[in-house]
């Protein structure tokens, strides 16, 4: 931009282009043409007018012009959340007492994605240890952070109602379960990504758990998160 700017000086300079009018307002055309505006200045006025109304049709045409259509904002909105982890990749790994709630899955879910995260979800009912795992950029993984640490209430979630026979419904009513509580167990850097995609993949037991992330060459994930020892950091 400021070398246009120089280009078109120097044209003005030589008399290649004519130079521009000068930029006038109501505020300063008595200024800028003196004795002309003295001699008539209703007819100065409604020039001055005119040029700031041509202004403004100009400046509306430019933006008109340049701005993006809705496929366009929305490319640039992905390319500006997409990082570069060619090099490398950060990973935060958290431990969830209870995923049963389907709002916090969705969440967890559909940030991931916003976020150009890989990883995924072990979720192990039984043993009340879900391991959600997101690699990608710096960035996107703060924010992801930030929203299980943080952002998601995990103390005012319940737990979906699951069909059941009247005494456990009424076992229920007795004895509310728990909160959910989640916590981050491991936060670092590794050298690529372990996972091609997000996904979610219930298990039975602790056994089958381990084995899901054991293929992909993270069983220590499982185990760090089965530990229960929480990692603080500050956000």
């Amino acid at each position: 931009r400021a070398e246009r700017e120089r280009e078109k000086q120097d044209k003005i300079a030589l008399g290649l282009v004519p130079p521009p009018e000068p930029k006038m307002k109501i505020s300063n055309f008595m200024a800028i043409l003196g004795e002309q505006a003295v001699a008539d200045p209703s007819a100065v006025e409604k020039k001055v007018q005119e040029q700031i109304e041509r202004r403004m049709r100009n400046h509306e045409e430019r933006n008109q012009k340049n701005k993006l259509t809705p496929e366009e904002r929305k490319a640039k909105k992905h390319a500006k959340l997409k990082e570069d982890t060619s090099k490398l990749v950060e990973v935060a790994v958290f431990r969830i007492t209870s995923l049963a709630n389907a709002q916090a899955r969705y969440k967890i879910d559909v940030n991931a994605q916003q976020h150009h995260l890989t990883g995924g979800v072990v979720q192990c009912e039984a043993e009340r240890c879900t391991v959600v795992i997101a690699e990608g950029g710096k960035k996107g993984v703060e924010k992801y952070m930030k929203l299980l640490l943080r952002r998601i209430k995990w103390e005012e979630l319940t737990n979906e109602a699951l069909p059941g026979d009247d005494e456990d419904d009424a076992a229920a009513e007795a004895e509310p379960p728990e909160p959910p509580e989640c916590f981050l167990v491991w936060r670092g850097q590794q050298a690529k990504r372990l996972f091609n995609s997000f996904r979610f993949q219930e298990c039975d037991n602790r056994h089958a758990s381990r084995r899901v992330l054991e293929l992909k060459g993270c069983a220590h994930y499982w185990d760090l998160a089965y530990a229960g020892e929480k990692l603080e950091i500050k956000l």
